[in-house]
């Protein structure tokens, strides 16, 4: 599966991320199994990004994918949107969870190269920046950053896709 290229500035917009994400975990959580946990955790009151509403969907559900195949049957995933510590960017972060009996939490499924493509795709068209962290009992953890919308900026911010700035989480 590839982006479609985008048309013009007309496709960007000023979105609420929080709400984007709540709307499409509501969705696909409709068809999960009960013993799955999805939890989503939104701050309020964030600033709004600019950004392709049908890209950030697209996004946001390749992210489930990539989380929740491995966790089906036990475990779960979260997600949360945020600001960043420095004021500067919204965050989305997605990890894997671990269900109360501690047992190990297992990895993403990023050999599912369409929606790892999609993801460094929109990544990448968005301006945004890319984190992934593991840490010793098994869990992932991935940041995604975008810039916060600025009074100056045009409406249309995202490009055609490039390849994603990727950082380590200290």
């Amino acid at each position: 599966m590839t982006l479609p290229p985008l048309v013009g500035d007309e496709t960007a917009e000023l979105l609420d991320l929080a709400a984007l994400v709540e709307g499409v975990v509501a969705d696909r959580a409709r068809s999960l199994p009960p013993e799955l946990q999805l939890v989503v955790d939104v701050a309020s009151n964030l600033a709004k990004i600019h950004g392709v509403r049908t890209d950030l969907e697209r996004l946001v559900g390749a992210l489930l994918e990539l989380w929740l195949a491995p966790t089906l049957g036990a475990g779960g995933v979260a997600l949360v949107v945020d600001r960043t510590e420095d004021g500067h960017g919204i965050r989305l972060e997605v990890l894997n969870t671990s269900p109360a009996s501690h047992a190990p939490a297992s990895s993403p499924r990023l050999d599912r190269g369409d929606a790892l493509r999609t993801v460094l795709g929109v990544v990448g068209r968005h301006d945004a920046t890319l984190r992934v962290a593991s840490c010793a009992q098994g869990a992932t953890r991935l940041e995604i950053v975008f810039p916060l919308a600025r009074a100056s900026d045009r409406a249309a911010r995202c490009r055609r896709p490039t390849q994603p700035r990727v950082r380590p989480i200290h």
